[in-house]
């Protein structure tokens, strides 16, 4: 995390630096309000951060993927107020690199899938890896 705050007063001082406290118990509510609205769109969930899920999609192969990604974010805004990125590929790590495509395109509306092959390498070219 870095060395504390105390260290680092004259610094943040002398650059005019606005210093906040965190509000975990806030952060960590929404948290689970996130991974319980989640939880209801797959059959198994791994929650890999306080802000980071993977949903197992097995099974939901003949399904409009990417339909089904925006209404798991409009759920999520719905219950819980806040905006998500989803990101949908056959691995994990591809899952991750669709979110940041999605993070990132104003196009997408929070929401790519990456499934095809052709739009995965499309989108490897726009992420550094």
């Amino acid at each position: 995390m870095g060395a504390p705050y105390f260290k680092y007063t004259d610094i943040c001082k002398k650059n005019n630096v606005a210093v906040f406290s965190s509000n975990f118990s806030l952060y960590t509510n929404i948290s689970d309000r996130v991974m319980h609205t989640l939880s209801q769109f797959a059959p198994k969930i791994e929650l890999y951060s306080v802000d980071e899920a993977f949903l197992d999609l097995s099974g939901f192969e003949h399904w409009d993927l990417k339909e089904y990604g925006h209404e798991i974010k409009r759920v999520v805004e719905q219950n819980v107020g806040i905006p998500v990125s989803i990101g949908i590929g056959p691995t994990k790590v591809l899952a991750k690199v669709a979110t940041r495509v999605a993070k990132k395109s104003t196009k997408a509306n929070g929401v790519v899938d990456i499934s095809d092959p052709k739009l995965r390498d499309i989108a490897l070219k726009i992420v550094n890896v």
